[in-house]
């Protein structure tokens, strides 16, 4: 070793700029070659980023195609959304991750696919186009992504390839030129190592993603070696062949899953043979799985040869899908249609479709019910046959107007019944298009409307019934909805001073009464309409169009009319019977003022009589104390009877005044007819002597 020290520092000192020279040399070689071979890495790293970026995409594409697939159930529209999402990330992530792409002409194909796809994304909103078809596009969209990108990948790993074997000719070359530079060798070695490192480090975290991607979708997933040994079930595989990943790993495929077809039962090839030669196993739509324990699994199946860096095959990957839910949705849907195909035959609706040339291409059962004809002799125009020969022109002119045109129509018109008779139906036709916006001509349903036209017309009569007995009317009439003015008779049009109805329809009934007034009609208004209540009929003052007020006496009651709440107003005028009333006040008042006058006056010459009829009535009764003869007894006597007679007439004068105040009381008093008898005798008797009666 000090030998070799002292040669070293010999030729050091000896060979100065030779050895100085070559070790700069050396050193400018040695940062070229380290130069240009960082240059390769980088574009190794980017090449090795490029691919890495398109698997996880292609990772995350299969991942949203498995998450649609899953999505068949009526119930699951969330995760059918959100594999639509993750599907279009995926393939704009793959889109970014092929710009770079050494191959052009397997870019373009791989970005037309991916367009291709994109495009069956799109059209996955229209809700015209059934879900299978949708999901078959997108599939099949899918998978011709996935071959493009595999043929994609495999360019990059040859790609990849030939940099590396660039990188290392040129690693030898600089090994040859820099000779013994053995620094040099080894940092190159070390760089090399590093760069292998990475890259095995780069497949190891790629083949775990791989398998966690695996062991997490929701599809059975089975993964093989080239000779048919299984070497993983993810858990839903687990699941449906009813081994576990650990008893499963090590056994031949067919002896894991027994693939039967739906059709026939038999058992299906080896597929291990097949996987050996490379050969791709298409997808079967109907099959039967056969579990571990018996159970039978609707499947579909779909195999993919993994293949190695040289294209070999490595192995395969068996992806079973459960179809139970599919099979339930399709037994759902044909029931769906069975029902809605029942509901348009069992329903009253006569329905019916035309294509592009205005030619009608079909009829519900209920139309062949209500014609009495058979489909044959409806289809085209034959139809029209059966409309009513006033309404046919009508009716074909707004056809085929409404049919240029592509806008919907309403139309009604006699159609010719099975029993014989014409009944009027309204026809509801509509333009419809298919998915791609084109347009497939007419669709349309009928409704029987003959009992209301009938009860329309009869309605009409009825209403101008009630307009002429309400115009006719002497008292003003008017109905108001929501507070406004809804109709107006002529008699209320007289008494609001306007010169039509037109003038007041539509104003606000509370405007044209007075103010003092107003109030009170406005909550009349609000207790009749929005409670529903009848109000007493009141006194009111309303305003004429030309300024002058108008008593009248105002009566209503609840109405309705179209779902709003009104009333029925009746009023007419009372500013004359006012009148005649005051007048008959004041002539009650006279009346009264006289009577009174009439009942002084009798009650003063009441008292002015009995003053001197008492001075009589003691004088006879001092003359009845004298000595007298019996005639002249008789003659006194009679006089003082008399004279109490007429006290007592003018008492009952006074009782009379008693009975217009309304002051006298009857008295219970004992009554004698002889006495009256008697008394009457004594005052008629002399008259009947004189009369000879």
């Amino acid at each position: 070793m000090k030998a070799c020290l002292v040669w070293l520092h010999d030729r050091l000192l000896h060979h100065r700029l030779e050895i100085w020279g070559t070790v700069v040399l050396s050193v400018l070689v040695c940062v070229s070659i380290a130069w240009l071979h960082v240059l390769h890495l980088n574009s190794l790293a980017r090449a090795t980023q490029g691919m890495q970026s398109m698997r996880l995409a292609r990772v995350e594409l299969a991942r949203g195609m498995l998450a649609v697939a899953l999505a068949d159930g009526a119930g699951s529209a969330f995760q059918l959304e959100q594999g639509l999402a993750q599907l279009r990330q995926a393939s704009q992530a793959l889109e970014k991750a092929t710009l770079g792409a050494p191959d052009a002409n397997a870019s373009a194909a791989l970005r037309e696919s991916l367009d291709h796809l994109q495009g069956r994304l799109a059209g996955w909103q229209d809700p015209s186009v059934p879900r299978e078809e949708k999901a078959i596009a997108l599939n099949i969209a899918y998978h011709a992504l996935d071959r493009q990108a595999e043929a994609l990948d495999l360019q990059v790993r040859q790609d990849i390839a030939a940099l590396a074997r660039t990188l290392n000719r040129e690693f030898r070359t600089a090994l040859g030129i820099s000779g013994g530079l053995l620094v040099g060798v080894v940092g190159l070695a070390i760089m090399a190592g590093h760069a292998r490192r990475h890259s095995d480090s780069v497949r190891r975290d790629m083949a775990r993603r791989h398998e966690i991607t695996l062991r997490s979708i929701g599809d059975g997933v089975i993964v093989t070696d080239v000779n048919g040994l299984v070497e993983l079930l993810n858990p839903q595989a687990e699941l449906l062949t009813g081994w576990t990943d650990g008893e499963a790993k090590g056994r031949r495929l067919e002896e894991v899953v027994q693939i039967v077809p739906e059709t026939n039962g038999r058992a299906e090839a080896s597929m291990r043979d097949m996987l050996a030669r490379g050969r791709q196993v298409p997808v079967s739509a109907q099959a039967i799985l056969v579990a571990r324990d018996g159970r039978r699994w609707p499947v579909s199946q779909s195999v993919a040869v993994i293949r190695d860096e040289r294209d070999r095959p490595a192995g395969s990957v068996l992806v079973l899908r459960d179809r139970t839910e599919e099979r339930q949705f399709q037994l759902a849907l044909a029931e769906s249609e069975q029902h809605y195909r029942t509901l348009a035959n069992s329903g009253t609706a006569l329905i019916w479709a035309s294509d592009t040339e205005k030619l009608c291409t079909y009829f519900n059962e209920p139309w062949l019910r209500f014609t009495g004809r058979a489909m044959e002799e409806e289809l085209g125009y034959g139809w029209a046959e059966g409309v009513h020969p006033e309404d046919l022109d009508r009716c074909i002119a707004i056809y085929t107007e409404a049919f240029d045109r592509r806008e919907q129509f309403v139309m009604e018109y006699r159609l010719m019944h099975a029993s014989g008779e014409y009944r009027w139906i309204v026809d509801y036709g509509a333009p419809r298009y298919n998915t791609q916006g084109e347009f497939l001509g007419y669709i349309g349903f009928c409704l029987d409307i003959s009992e209301r036209r009938e009860a329309e017309a009869a309605l009409r009569e009825s209403e101008e019934r009630f307009r002429t007995l309400a115009d006719s009317a002497p008292e003003g009439i008017f109905i108001q909805i929501e507070g406004r003015f809804a109709y107006i008779n002529e008699a209320a049009t007289r008494l609001f001073g306007a010169r039509s109805a037109d003038e007041l329809l539509h104003a606000h009934v509370a405007e044209l009464f007075h103010p003092s007034c107003r109030e009170q009609v406005r909550q009349r208004i609000d207790t009749l309409n929005r409670e529903q209540k009848h109000v007493p009929p009141a006194e009111e003052v309303i305003l004429r169009l030309d300024g002058t007020s108008l008593d009248v006496e105002v009566a209503a009651v609840p109405f309705s009319l179209a779902g709003r709440n009104g009333a029925l107003v009746f009023f007419h005028e009372i500013g004359s019977l006012k009148r005649a009333a005051e007048a008959m006040r004041r002539a009650k008042e006279a009346a009264e003022s006289a009577n009174l006058a009439k009942s002084e006056f009798l009650a003063n010459m009441s008292h002015e009589i009995r003053t001197p009829l008492n001075g009589v009535l003691g004088m006879l009764q001092l003359l009845g104390a004298t000595s007298l003869t019996p005639e002249q007894q008789e003659y006194v006597t009679t006089a003082i009877q008399s004279s109490r007679r007429l006290t007592r007439l003018l008492a009952d004068i006074l009782d009379l005044s008693r009975i217009e105040s309304g002051k006298l009381t009857l008295q219970a008093a004992p009554f004698e007819v002889a006495a009256l008898e008697e008394s009457v005798l004594g005052l008629f008797a002399l008259p009947a002597s004189e009369k000879g009666v």
